[in-house]
This record gives structure tokens, C-alpha cells and sequence, in this order.
């Protein structure tokens, strides 16, 4: 039905209300029947999970292997820019999210 085409008097009809609004008591009875007028909130995530959530990709525990294969075989110092590469990626994603 397109109610924006029918004459204002129908639309206060259809709404059971009038110019100057509805009763408090008919105010009371749609609050009980339909509830409040507001959408439901959204559950937040944790800054924990967030974090983790920083880590949740295929790349990084690519890169993360990587690390420990490079401190293996004797380079830390090409492990120690994958972990602080890494490590900077995680804290900018983080705030991005946050």
C-alpha cells in the first residue's frame, strides 16, 4: 500500500492517532504491545580478541615460520624485521578496528 499517496485523514485513521498525537494511556498500550522504538545494540569485541584477531591470517603464520626458519638458520637480525614488521602490521590493524 503506498501511504504516502493517501489523504492525511485515512493516514490518522490507519494510525489510530490525530493531529496532536496519541493519549498517554495509547502510548502505554504500544510500548506493551510493540515495545520501544530503538534497535538492538551490538555486542562489542573484547581488545583481547581483537588483537588475536590481528593474527588470524594464512600471511602471517607464514611469515611467523618464516621468523623461526631464519632464526634457525643463524640470521636473527632477517627474523627480528619479519617479528617487528609483523608486530607493526598487528598494532596498526588493531587501531584501525578499534
Amino acid at each position: 500500500m503506498n501511504h504516502h499517496l493517501l489523504p492525511i485523514d485515512e493516514i490518522y485513521q490507519l494510525l489510530d492517532t490525530t493531529p496532536n498525537g496519541i493519549s498517554p494511556d495509547t502510548v502505554e498500550e504500544r510500548l506493551n504491545q510493540y515495545g520501544k522504538n530503538e534497535l538492538p545494540g551490538k555486542k562489542k569485541i573484547s581488545i583481547f580478541k581483537l588483537i588475536l584477531n590481528q593474527f588470524k591470517n594464512v600471511m602471517i603464520f607464514i611469515l611467523l615460520f618464516a621468523s623461526v626458519i631464519s632464526f634457525i638458520i643463524g640470521e636473527p637480525e632477517d627474523a627480528a624485521v619479519i617479528l617487528f614488521i609483523l608486530l607493526i602490521n598487528a598494532v596498526i590493524g588493531f587501531f584501525q578496528e578499534y
